[in-house]
């Protein structure tokens, strides 16, 4: 798993590749915490979307989505994803564009390590799909400066949940295999009882730990400066 942390970072560094390039412009969007992908003065706030809001945020981020062939793909049949995403771009912009990179570096892992196109398309959705459950997760704490209390990193771990249970409500069978482990590594994993003896669904699972992690060290965050 330590060769693939370094392979990971690798790709990452590779001067001039598409995927470097993609990710240091979604890390720029993801930091501006009072202007939107569009112009908004204003983007995150508490209070639940409106119906206008769905209307106009819905074909922008589309748009912003399916500019890469490969994430539009990923998506299509899957029209809930996009507006779910809507949702938490409203939300917590700095979760949505942290979702976007993950995906971005999943799916170019996946291609890295040679899976067929269909199973790459997969991975792309379980980076899409896999922090979704923060749109239950006050946000307050979500965006907290400083280590969160033991009530809270608690509260935080529901959002594996959140995630998953909108996979299942939509039969993302194979989504949800993946993106229920993603937090299955490091000093505290959770949560228990989902290991697997399937070695493919490990490897997919290490692949999109890596990606996550991979984004978390290297963004800014509102408790931690970005590693260089």
């Amino acid at each position: 798993r330590g060769r693939r942390v370094l392979g990971c970072f690798g790709i990452i560094r590779i001067e001039g590749s598409s995927l470097k390039r993609k990710w240091r412009v979604y890390r720029v969007m993801g930091t501006v915490e009072t202007g939107g992908l569009f112009g908004e003065k204003e983007v995150n706030r508490s209070e639940a979307i409106t119906k206008d809001e769905m209307e106009l945020y819905l074909p922008r981020v589309r748009e912003f989505i399916d500019r890469d062939v490969d994430h539009r793909d990923a998506l299509v049949g899957h029209e809930w994803v996009y507006d779910d995403l809507t949702r938490l771009y409203r939300y917590d912009s700095g979760s949505f564009f942290h979702i976007a990179r993950v995906s971005e570096i999943n799916k170019e892992l996946a291609k890295f390590n040679t899976y067929p196109r269909e199973q790459v398309l997969v991975m792309d959705r379980a980076g899409w799909a896999h922090d979704l459950g923060k749109l239950d997760i006050p946000r307050k704490i979500l965006k907290k400066e400083g280590p969160l209390e033991r009530d809270e990193r608690t509260r935080m771990k529901w959002h594996v949940f959140g995630s998953v249970k909108r996979l299942a409500e939509h039969g993302e069978r194979e989504v949800i295999d993946i993106v229920v482990g993603h937090h299955l590594a490091g000093r505290d994993p959770y949560p228990s009882n989902v290991e697997t003896e399937d070695d493919y669904l490990q490897r997919q699972r290490d692949l999109l730990i890596l990606s996550d992690v991979t984004d978390v060290l290297l963004s800014e965050r509102s408790y931690k400066k970005p590693v260089s």
